[in-house]
């Protein structure tokens, strides 16, 4: 079930993600959570930003940097500009308000806790006067 929500949204963003170099993502399922694993050499914490809208998971990031070498008495300048930004739906069993992330040695680590059993059961019984 999860791998239906999570290849879904690769396949809908896959074409916006491959132009503007997304990066890897490595997506697990456990028990009790949903992981992701998001590959950022290069990128620091600053420059990353994690939005939640409604059940969409949306990773970004927008870089600018400035090289300067000097070779042979020449003097060559490289502007650079690094963006991207990649969308996951998420299930229904994902606890939205629970959502934790981490960023360490160039890797976001997401954690997407899943609901118990209890709080997905909605239904409740009606008393017939």
């Amino acid at each position: 079930m999860l791998d239906d929500f999570f290849d879904r949204s690769f396949t809908d963003f896959g074409a916006a993600a491959s132009a503007s170099k997304a990066p890897a993502v490595n997506v697990k399922e456990t028990d009790s959570a949903f992981g992701l694993e998001v590959a950022l050499p290069g990128v620091g914490k600053d420059q990353v930003n994690l939005e939640l809208d409604h059940n969409v998971l949306t990773i970004s990031s927008e870089a600018k940097t400035d090289k300067e070498e000097a070779k042979g008495g020449y003097t060559r300048r490289e502007f650079g500009y690094n963006a991207f930004r990649r969308s996951f739906t998420l299930p229904e069993i994902a606890d939205q308000e629970k959502i934790d992330a981490k960023f360490e040695n160039g890797v976001l680590n997401v954690s997407i806790p899943k609901l118990d059993e209890k709080a997905l059961k909605n239904a409740r019984a009606i008393s017939i006067n």
